[in-house]
């Protein structure tokens, strides 16, 4: 699932557990690995864009991406 804040800060959504959502975040042009509370998740929605194209998006961006964030976002890639 992407999901988006107020900001119009954008995430892959990893896992979702009973007390963290693990997720991939784009944030001040640059990617990183992060967990949000269920406190913290109110604040974001569901967006409306498929996840393999976030993904192939994210794999490309222009700030580059380090390598635990690519292996994560490749094998998302491969169980879609």
């Amino acid at each position: 699932m992407v999901i988006v804040n107020r900001r119009r800060e954008t995430a892959i959504v990893i896992t979702a557990g009973r007390v963290w959502t693990t997720c991939v975040f784009l944030r001040s042009g640059r990617l990183h690995v992060g967990r949000l509370s269920k406190e913290e998740m109110s604040d974001w929605r569901p967006l409306d864009y498929p996840v393999a194209r976030a993904i192939e998006r994210y794999l490309q961006h222009s700030g580059g991406v380090s390598d635990a964030v690519r292996r994560i976002l490749v094998a998302m890639k491969e169980r879609n």
